[in-house]
């Protein structure tokens, strides 16, 4: 399929766990992928979402997120249950959904979404993950890739970078994954 998609990581990566979105899009960075596979480091401008989304046929939205369970647990949200979220209004991640709520009022959000938050363990000031949502993080690049195949994004699997190589420079500091 060939289909425009993003690939999306929202947080701040100057509060350790809360910047996880970011470190996933800055780990697939370090694979190829095909053109019509867009990866975004929107960081904390998330009311530039509506920006990256638009004209889009799937979207994959990557952040931290709160939903009461062990630190480096996984949750995937589906376009329909994000959509019920959605008219409820009873969303964790309030300006994630708040642009995604507007959004899908005019029509403008992408055919489908899937929302993958990791559990932080630490939001606090300071660079780095946690040990737990390091461990999370490979689980989630695969995660991404089998979102992509099983939807026809992409053939095969991508070439896999192997674990040891996967290094971030983050405001200086390198983090491996």
């Amino acid at each position: 399929m060939s289909g425009k998609v993003a690939v999306v990581g929202i947080g701040n990566i100057a509060f350790r766990d809360d910047g996880v979105g970011l470190i996933v899009v800055e780990a697939l960075a370090q694979e190829q992928w095909p053109p019509n596979i867009q990866l975004v480091d929107i960081g904390v401008a998330i009311h530039n979402l509506d920006v990256y989304l638009y004209d889009k046929d799937y979207a994959i939205l990557v952040q931290a997120f709160r939903g009461g369970f062990r630190a480096g647990h996984v949750h995937q949200l589906e376009h329909d249950e994000l959509s019920r979220l959605l008219r409820e209004g009873s969303c964790p991640c309030v300006q994630t959904f708040q642009v995604l709520r507007l959004m899908d009022r005019l029509g403008f959000l992408p055919r489908e979404i899937t929302f993958i938050g990791i559990e932080p363990r630490m939001v606090c000031f300071g660079l780095g993950l946690s040990k737990e949502v390091r461990v999370a993080v490979r689980r989630v690049i695969n995660l991404v890739r089998r979102n992509l195949l099983a939807r026809g994004y992409i053939e095969g699997t991508p070439r896999v970078v192997p674990l040891s190589r996967y290094r971030v420079n983050v405001l200086g500091t390198t983090i491996s994954l």
